[in-house]
């Protein structure tokens, strides 16, 4: 099942400049009536790590305009604080490299909520 308009949907793409590491970052609004969220956890929703890792490979099909990308592995992975659509609603997905080293980040402002790298294929 795809997330994007079920999870999430993306309400705005900007391109970092190179001199700040080049990439891109999705501002995403997440839903917090989701079947995902009232499952994941009845009264206190957190976003699941395996969605947000199929949100990022659902962004870098976007990013890199190749419909074919599937997540091969990943390495690095944090996740540094939870992700709850209450209180964050709306949060960025910073996206930098390329589909075989992939930077990903889940931040609101300065809060980071997680951090990997993974290589598509």
């Amino acid at each position: 099942m795809a997330l994007l308009d079920n999870l999430y949907h993306i309400t705005a793409q900007t391109t970092l400049p190179e001199d700040e590491g080049g990439g891109t970052v999705f501002r995403i609004a997440l839903h917090p009536d989701s079947a995902i969220y009232r499952a994941h956890f009845p009264g206190r929703p957190i976003t699941p790590g395996a969605c947000m890792i199929q949100i990022v490979e659902e962004l870098a099909r976007q990013y890199f305009a190749d419909a074919t990308l599937y997540v091969h592995s990943i390495t690095n992975l944090k996740f540094l604080a939870l992700l709850e659509p209450q209180h964050h609603p709306i949060v960025e997905v910073v996206l930098c490299g390329t589909p075989s080293q992939l930077r990903a980040t889940f931040r609101d402002g300065s809060l980071l909520f997680a951090r990997f790298t993974l290589s598509l294929f």
